[in-house]
């Protein structure tokens, strides 16, 4: 017998093959799942990273667009105040005390 037949042989006769052959199957496994891995890494890479950047100033300009709306709410509220207390102030119709 050759040398590999006879190491098979001793592997069988131990109980070691068993192991063996599950090894090579999650070995198996494991290279599957590699190959998944790195195309999901693809995928994230070249569709969902820059769609997430883009979304990202999306969200920043519109943040920014409606922080001005509001200062111009704000602002606006303010003129009127003003012009009420200015037309209340100057008429004649109040009384100073």
């Amino acid at each position: 017998m050759k040398p590999p037949e006879i190491l098979g042989m001793i592997e069988e006769a131990a109980g070691t093959r068993m192991f063996e052959t599950k090894k090579q199957s999650a070995l198996r496994t494991i290279e599957k799942k590699d190959v998944k891995l790195q195309q999901i890494q693809t995928v994230l890479d070249e569709e969902i990273i820059p769609t997430m950047e883009t979304l990202r100033k999306d969200r920043n300009t519109y943040m920014a667009w409606m922080n001005n709306k509001n200062e111009r709410e704000h602002l606006f509220r303010f003129v009127i105040a003003y012009t009420y207390t200015k037309a209340k102030v100057g008429s004649p119709n109040i009384q100073k005390t």
